[in-house]
């Protein structure tokens, strides 16, 4: 399974940072390339920058997502399963080497040693609900989510 997210680089409104200038920029931002110094380079400007320790000035935002699914490696999984894992690892970009074998989650659903759930668990929902009902641009926006799983694990 491989997935790729296209991303881009927005302020809090969703507005996308990067405009026309002919300045080239050498610095860039969630890996991208900006070292292109011609009369078009793209360089990100943000005009709406709050000087604040509580909230990001520069926000990440999917604007695609390709998932290319190996058929031998999904053939012992359900269509549930697989669809449920599809959305996750879709709506998420999760970090692929991370262990998860300890955690009831459909991420498991690839994994060599531990038993995949048949759908998503009551986890993965706490952690979409955590992160989809948060505000991106706090600092403090890991904090919330883990509050969410942590309370959704409890009960």
């Amino acid at each position: 399974m491989r997935v790729w997210h296209n991303a881009d680089v927005t302020n809090r409104y969703a507005v996308p940072l990067y405009e026309f200038g002919n300045g080239g920029c050498d610095q860039g931002f969630g890996g991208r390339d900006l070292s292109y110094r011609g009369p078009l380079s793209i360089c990100p400007q943000n005009s709406d920058i709050i000087e604040s320790r509580l909230s990001w000035d520069r926000l990440i935002a999917f604007s695609s997502v390709i998932i290319m699914v190996d058929r031998n490696l999904a053939k012992s999984a359900t269509l549930e399963q697989l669809a449920d894992y599809i959305a996750l690892v879709g709506l998420v970009d999760i970090n692929p080497d991370v262990e998860v074998q300890d955690v009831p989650t459909i991420l498991n659903l690839f994994g060599v040693a531990a038993v995949a759930p048949p759908g998503l668990t009551v986890w993965d929902k706490a952690f979409l609900k955590g992160l989809y009902h948060t505000d991106q641009s706090s600092r403090k926006q890991r904090w919330e989510v883990e509050l969410t799983v942590s309370r959704a694990a409890s009960h």
